[in-house]
């Protein structure tokens, strides 16, 4: 039975650039609207737009894993980064998440948790895969924590208050919402971002035209992880370790 992983993107911008690498790639064949087979690694990579923002992304997640049944889900698009001399353009790759618009009416949870949440499930060798790829293709990355928020980030002095109380790499409107719905039905889940701006005054809503460059660097990150990572010989090596 086919591998199989699902990549969930918030607007059409940031799936689209998926389905051109994958529509004219060698071995990828569509197989329905939104679904790629890959016969040699016997892989099935599912796509979906979930809509901007916590409530529909984490409605389309939980309709997703309901009808497709991956054993990961990868989150790909645009993030404003937090960390000290990143750039537009840099990749950041999420481990742990936050949603930091949360507060708790229950005492002893650390903020932006949601009490009673399932832990992450994070698939630490497929990261360390998505790290050396990066690294070879010549894009720098930042790991860590992604802090998300229904809202759009463009204030430097929220900002700080932001990277002071979370210590995030990068801020977005998503990631923590489908690592909930992940985490709650035992799936693995990482982020693969990057960074459109820096989450300051200077930030926009960008223009499709405007960003069609680096709207391809998490794509190519994540089919050339994918492919590395389930590219080996044993079925047993193959399977998706949680360490």
């Amino acid at each position: 039975m086919a591998k199989k992983i699902a990549v969930i993107g918030a607007v059409e911008q940031e799936i689209f650039p998926l389905h051109e690498v994958l529509l004219h790639e060698p071995h990828w064949q569509r197989t329905e609207r939104g679904t790629y087979h890959h016969p040699l690694l016997d892989l099935e990579v599912h796509t979906v737009v979930s809509g901007v923002g916590k409530v529909n992304s984490a409605y389309r997640t939980a309709e997703l894993l309901a009808a497709f049944s991956p054993e990961l889900v990868v989150n790909i698009g645009y993030a404003g980064g937090l960390v000290p001399h990143a750039q537009p353009g840099d990749i950041v790759i999420g481990t742990d998440y936050r949603q930091i618009d949360f507060v708790s009416l229950t005492e002893g949870f650390a903020a932006g948790m949601v009490p009673g949440a399932s832990p992450n499930i994070v698939p630490d060798r497929f990261i360390g895969t998505v790290e050396q790829v990066s690294r070879s293709l010549g894009y720098r990355f930042f790991t860590g924590r992604i802090a998300t928020g229904d809202f759009f980030l463009n204030d430097s002095i929220r900002k700080a208050e932001i990277i002071r109380d979370f210590a995030p790499v990068a801020f977005d409107m998503e990631s923590a919402a489908i690592a909930h719905v992940c985490a709650a039905k035992g799936v693995a889940f990482a982020v693969v971002r990057v960074l459109s701006d820096l989450a300051d005054e200077e930030a926009a809503i960008p223009l499709e035209s405007e960003l069609a460059d680096i709207a391809r660097r998490p794509v190519s990150v994540v089919l050339q992880s994918l492919k590395e990572f389930y590219g080996v010989s044993a079925d047993s090596v193959l399977k998706l370790k949680l360490s």
